[in-house]
């Protein structure tokens, strides 16, 4: 301006639980006004130090106003709670076939050291059995993404639900377009993990000529899902066949690179897709009867577990002479273990969801599995919720639902009270109109404790469902380490380097993943991952945040050699006391015994 000015900056926020400070020490006081006489032809500027009281997105507006000129601008502040976040949930089974009344207690189970502001509980009712399962997969029924079996499981996951939709002949048109369109997305993404063999791997094809048997079968399942919904070449199968075929062994299995149980579990799935068809049972009929042969040879020495449950099945499937037998046998040896049927090795449950889903798998074909047995199979696959997501998973899920309306109760008229140990409580009521609807309840972040009372007949599923963020630990590994260094550059560029190292071969992990977050107020910056993709061949993906503040990385390891990258980060914004960065190093099927380590530049 041709004229100094008196300005006036005003700074607001949508919501109240935020203390704006004219300086940084300033705990009591805030100042949302500020006038300062901006000399004419000069610029000035004007620091304000926001302290978010609650997590959320806070819109931050600023205005400027002189008595020549006015101007506003407004950004988004996400405001999250540090440390990594743990998704739980609980679940109760209210069956009243008939008048009655059911009382139950449930535990919220959130560790002393959870970061402050973190936890979030709601308890919600609903009285179809599937809808907590469904609402899970329909988050995932979203534009497919991610490595070869990251997209696979979108795959699946749009197809399930789209499936559930057909089966209760429910019509949601705009959910079923986004759906099909995603399978469309999803189908030709995987494409790109299909090499010149026919086969399917984790990562696009490079300069690798062939896949994996395990990506490969578990592809070409979700893929026969997805014909229901969506065009599948025929080429693209049949090649997936020839593939699998080239590659069992000449005692009918598939070979893993870990243990006999294994090898069983591998073989039994890949048999499953060849018998998912006729024709394909039909062409490779050789293949199937020395695969069928391998399982009924070695199924006496296996224990009763869910291995020898799924190769039951496959020889079942496969309308093999002894598979009724060995049903039988499974059948005697099946005991109810809380409310569900499963089989284990002793005391001790295996997983909890592969115990409870292959329980299904001995009645799949006879489609006549009673209401109780559904109930125990079902609630066992709700109550399995906090494990990651498998494929025997889905595959109980998917046959499931087939049997689906007979879990629903048409004159359900259930009273459900809670009261938890704050205090709080409420009252559910289900009727025939509202059971499929979806009722919540938000507790507070102290509830530890709730009681619910059931009242007349029918059936629902009670959910507790919390959140709580637990801050990363340096961790020591026997399997493998990390180092980090630090390298300042300038006040808004700094360096980031790890190296990352494999100490052992007894690992059932072919890719390593560093998973990086990165410290509060700092970001990646596109120019580094372009180029360490490009540097190094062992890195087979590198996926990050939409702020660009968390990263993961996919290498395929080399026991003999150490990997290293550097990682440019920008400082997007001054934070006091900045939040450390923290890295995990871990195998793709070894979380649980990964290295981490935290850093800070300290200059911030």
């Amino acid at each position: 301006m041709s004229q100094d000015a008196l300005t006036n900056l005003t700074i607001e926020s949508n919501i109240e639980d935020l203390d704006i400070l004219e300086h940084s020490d300033d705990i009591s006081t805030t100042k949302q006004i500020v006038s300062k006489l901006i000399p004419s032809q000069k610029r000035d500027k004007f620091t304000y130090f926001l302290k978010p009281l609650k997590r959320g997105q806070y819109n931050i507006t600023v205005k400027a106003m002189s008595s020549k000129a006015s101007d506003t601008v407004q950004k988004t502040l996400l405001v999250e709670p540090q440390g990594i976040p743990q998704e739980m949930s609980k679940s109760y089974l209210v069956h009243l076939p008939e008048e009655g009344s059911l009382e139950d207690e449930i535990t919220i189970d959130i560790p002393e050291n959870a970061v402050p502001g973190s936890q979030r509980i709601e308890l919600s009712v609903v009285g179809d059995i599937f809808r907590p399962l469904m609402m899970i997969l329909q988050k995932l029924a979203r534009v497919p993404y991610g490595n070869g079996e990251d997209n696979m499981k979108l795959i699946v996951s749009n197809s399930i639900v789209l499936k559930y939709l057909n089966v209760l002949n429910y019509s949601d048109p705009s959910l079923e377009i986004k759906i099909r369109q995603n399978l469309e997305l999803g189908y030709q993404n995987q494409l790109s993990f299909k090499y010149l063999d026919g086969s399917f791997g984790l990562f696009e094809r490079k300069t690798e000529r062939t896949g994996d048997i395990w990506q490969t079968i578990f592809s070409l399942w979700g893929l026969q899902l997805a014909q229901d919904f969506v065009y599948v070449q025929d080429k693209v199968m049949n090649r997936g066949l020839d593939y699998l075929q080239s590659k069992q062994q000449k005692n009918g299995c598939y070979k893993s690179e870990n243990s006999l149980e294994d090898d069983v579990k591998l073989t039994a799935f890949g048999l499953m897709v060849f018998l998912m068809d006729e024709d394909s049972r039909t062409k490779y009929n050789e293949t199937v009867s020395k695969g069928l042969e391998y399982l009924n040879d070695i199924w006496s020495n296996l224990e009763y577990t869910p291995i020898s449950v799924m190769a039951a099945y496959v020889l079942f499937l496969g309308e093999h002479e002894k598979a009724e037998d060995y049903l039988k046998i499974l059948t005697s040896k099946a005991h109810l273990t809380n409310d569900q049927e499963q089989w284990t090795k002793s005391e001790t449950l295996q997983s909890h969801l592969e115990t409870t889903t292959e329980s299904l798998m001995k009645v799949f074909e006879s489609q006549e599995i009673p209401e109780q047995n559904l109930l125990h199979i079902a609630r066992g696959l709700i109550l399995s919720k906090n494990e990651e997501s498998s494929i025997i998973h889905m595959v109980a899920l998917n046959t499931l639902i087939t049997f689906v309306k007979k879990l629903l109760l048409s004159d359900t008229n259930l009273n459900i009270s809670f009261k938890d140990d704050q205090n709080k409580s409420g009252d559910f009521l289900l009727t025939k109109e509202n059971s499929e609807v979806l009722q919540k309840f938000e507790l507070t972040s102290s509830s530890r404790n709730i009681k619910l009372k059931s009242k007349g007949h029918g059936f629902a599923l009670v959910d507790v469902n919390y959140v709580y963020n637990l801050l990363p630990q340096n961790q020591t590994s026997s399997i493998y380490s990390t180092n980090i260094s630090l390298e300042y550059y300038s006040k808004v560029f700094n360096y980031l380097t790890i190296c990352s190292s494999v100490l052992t071969n007894d690992t059932h992990s072919k890719f390593v993943i560093i998973d990086i977050n990165v410290q509060s107020g700092y970001a990646f910056t596109e120019t580094s991952f372009n180029e360490i993709e490009n540097l190094n061949e062992d890195i087979k993906s590198i996926k990050f945040s939409n702020a660009r503040d968390k990263a993961v990385i996919y290498y395929e390891y080399d026991p003999s050699n150490e990997l290293c990258v550097e990682l440019e980060l920008r400082r997007s914004y001054n934070v006091l006391n900045s939040k450390p960065g923290w890295i995990m190093v871990y195998g793709e099927q070894s979380k649980e015994q990964g290295a981490s380590n935290s850093f800070k530049f300290y200059d911030s």
